[in-house]
């Protein structure tokens, strides 16, 4: 017993590779009189669902330590409630893991592969939730769409791939200005959607002006080791009446981007 016992403490206590600690239960049965293999197994495969069902707590036990281990019908029942205890902690450690890893592909499906912003898919899913609350409440809130200045150029000029360093530099000034209260989510290409809950356009314009001075301010680095600066346009609308339809708030901003690029881009048009 002493022998099982530092065996199991060995185990628990070394980790084996990748700093992977196990833990063992063991089930005991001394045999002091003939008896059957079949009623030795049995006793020892008690014991054994017994320790099991205790926790894994690393202590062997011993057949001869279970209660009522002389009645037949309550041992075997014991085993039949030790078996079931092992087989639901299986169960509901299963069935986090599963939740852990349908939330973990949730979470993915959400985010766009190459700035890890939000994506046109959770916009969709979430923009008409917001506009239907704020209808509702009576609130108020801001959208913003922006756009990099001639991106087709710099694809053009340095590359796809220093196109694809741009936009998650973009993406990592914009994460680094907005409030917690803000998402953002990649629109499609080079446009990029900001929402601001709770906000009016007049609240929103300095953090998008941030935004804005701080892309303008960034250098990047092109695949041939030239830097380069970029700008980016923005338009912003706020809801402004109840009649009006997501559709038509979404076409509004649009229309503002279009004239912001028309006025010389590089700023903000509310």
């Amino acid at each position: 017993m002493h022998h099982l016992q530092d065996t199991s403490t060995d185990i628990s206590l070394n980790p084996f590779i990748h700093n992977i600690h196990l833990s063992i239960s063991i089930g005991i049965m001394t045999v002091c009189f003939p008896d059957t293999t079949d009623n030795l197994i049995r006793c020892a495969d008690t014991a054994l669902y017994k320790a099991k069902a205790r926790g894994r707590i690393d202590i062997p036990i011993h057949f001869s330590d279970l209660p009522n281990h002389e009645d037949f019908y309550q041992m075997t029942l014991d085993s039949l409630q030790s078996r079931v205890q092992v087989y639901m902690n299986r169960v509901n450690s299963l069935v986090s893991r599963i939740k852990e890893e349908i939330e973990e592909l949730r979470d993915e499906a959400d985010i766009d592969g190459l700035t890890r912003l939000f994506n046109r898919r959770y916009m969709n899913d979430r923009l008409p939730k917001v506009f239907q609350k704020a209808k509702q409440e009576k609130k108020i809130f801001t959208l913003a769409l922006l756009d990099i200045d001639f991106f087709g150029d710099i694809n053009k000029t340095y590359g796809w791939s220093t196109g694809d360093s741009v936009l998650k530099g973009i993406a990592d000034c914009i994460r680094n200005i907005i409030r917690k209260s803000d998402w953002v989510a990649r629109y499609g290409g080079d446009e990029i959607s900001i929402v601001m809950d709770n906000t009016s356009v007049k609240e929103a314009e300095y953090v998008l002006q941030r935004i804005i001075q701080a892309v303008s301010s960034e250098r990047f680095l092109s695949g041939n080791g030239e830097y380069f600066t970029v700008t980016v346009s923005i338009g912003a609308v706020e809801r402004v009446h109840d009649e009006e339809s997501l559709e038509a708030l979404q076409e509004r901003c649009s229309g503002k981007l279009l004239e912001t690029k028309r006025n010389g881009r590089n700023h903000l048009c509310c």
